[in-house]
């Protein structure tokens, strides 16, 4: 039920597709650039700064970002912050 457009590009058409279909569009607040920079340290820098609670950080599943993922969570856990999926943060008004 939610649809996030690819390089974050989407239009009116698009969204008009999504209501017929009943999808929700949804867009990320921040953005790691794994798919590009393939490096776990950057990754894990672009994950944690400036994070705050309904953040929404957009991740592909690279290598980079699977050893930096554990760090990314530590630093959440440590912040008083978790990890929840998009619809949870939706559902309470992230």
């Amino acid at each position: 039920t939610l649809f996030a457009p690819p390089s974050g590009a989407y239009g009116e058409a698009q969204l008009a597709v999504c209501e017929k279909l009943g999808m929700k569009t949804v867009l990320w607040s921040k953005d790691t650039i794994d798919w590009r920079d393939r490096n776990a340290d950057t990754v894990y820098k672009r994950a944690t700064e400036g994070i705050k609670g309904g953040d929404i950080v957009l991740m592909h599943p690279y290598e980079s970002t699977l050893t930096a993922l554990p760090r990314v969570l530590e630093y959440y856990k440590n912040a008083g912050l978790r990890a929840i999926t998009v619809s949870e943060n939706l559902e309470s008004g992230g």
